[in-house]
């Protein structure tokens, strides 16, 4: 957005003879935005939230800002309103972009009555603008919603997938550590699965997933709690505010909702309150390891 924003107000600096003040003046603006790219750029991780609605703000106001210079030499710069808000459909939750639209009507709409166009014609000029912006904007929040879940979804199953997985339990572990409240973990991996698959082919196995899914979703009942499928037969429990007991618990129902054929083996473990997200995972799966250990002593014929 910044990056469009300083092009087109740039670029029109050499193709008409400006008054100096006014081209400095827009020259600083075009360079506001340059500046405000780069240093999206040179930012290593996601920018805060506050940050890109910062950045909206602000580009709307670098946008009414060229508008109100560039109107005596009747160039509009009103379209970039619409950069502005596919920008905020992108990053922002319905409410930030309800706001920020609403900004872009406000700031439109001022400038409009400062020009002083006649009531019809600013009507005009208002709806193209702010209505377009708000349709397309909604359009792209909508498809970025749409994508934003399946992107956390696994396919197959309809479980979340690995990704929210691992987004939800570095959000878990930091709320545990500013409140004390203890953090359940669990991961199941289903037992003899691959035989399954080499028996009745991987048809007959994904469906045994897809039921699997479908039995584990209503078991896990609590809002808080999340279960998800984060390898080929590997399933994750995540349980805020849960001990061990309430965990021991949530798995015995897992066992008895889980189709009559389908086994698993479970490492249970509680938030030690220091481990970081990926030390907790390891531990989870040694805990799981662990459990799995008869069976292959068994298997392989080795002595225990």
């Amino acid at each position: 957005m910044a990056a469009v924003a300083a092009i087109a107000i740039g670029g029109v600096l050499p193709f008409r003879p400006w008054p100096t003040h006014t081209a400095i003046e827009l020259g600083g603006l075009a360079g506001l935005s340059a500046a405000i790219s780069v240093s999206f750029l040179l930012v290593r991780h996601p920018p805060a939230g506050w940050l890109l609605r910062a950045a909206a703000a602000v580009g709307t106001l670098v946008v009414t800002t060229a508008q109100l210079l560039g109107r005596a030499e009747h160039v509009n710069f009103a379209a970039l309103y619409i950069l502005v808000g596919l920008y905020a459909a992108v990053y922002f939750t319905p409410t930030w972009l309800f706001a920020e639209l609403t900004w872009i009507g406000a700031a439109y709409g001022g400038l409009l009555v400062l020009d002083g166009s006649s009531p019809g014609a600013a009507v005009v000029a208002w709806l193209a603008v702010v209505g377009t912006a708000v349709v397309a904007s909604a359009l792209v929040g909508v498809l970025v919603h749409e994508l934003r879940a399946r992107a956390l979804l696994d396919p197959l199953t309809g479980l979340p997938n690995r990704r929210m997985w691992t987004l939800r339990l570095e959000d878990e572990v930091a709320r545990a550590a500013r409140t004390g409240r203890p953090l359940a973990v669990a991961l199941l991996d289903l037992d003899h699965f691959k035989q399954l698959n080499d028996r009745l082919g991987h048809r007959a196995g994904d469906r045994a997933l897809v039921d699997l899914g479908s039995a584990w979703r209503t078991a896990v009942r609590r809002g808080g709690d999340l279960m998800a499928r984060i390898g080929g037969d590997e399933f994750a429990v995540l349980a805020p505010d849960t001990d061990a007991p309430a965990l021991d618990t949530l798995i015995r129902r897992l066992r008895a909702r889980a189709p009559d054929h389908l086994h698993f083996s479970a490492g249970l473990i509680t938030w030690d309150g220091q481990e970081s997200p990926p030390a907790l995972l390891h531990r989870a799966d040694l805990a799981m390891l662990a459990t799995k250990a008869p069976d292959r002593t068994a298997r392989t014929g080795a002595a225990p």
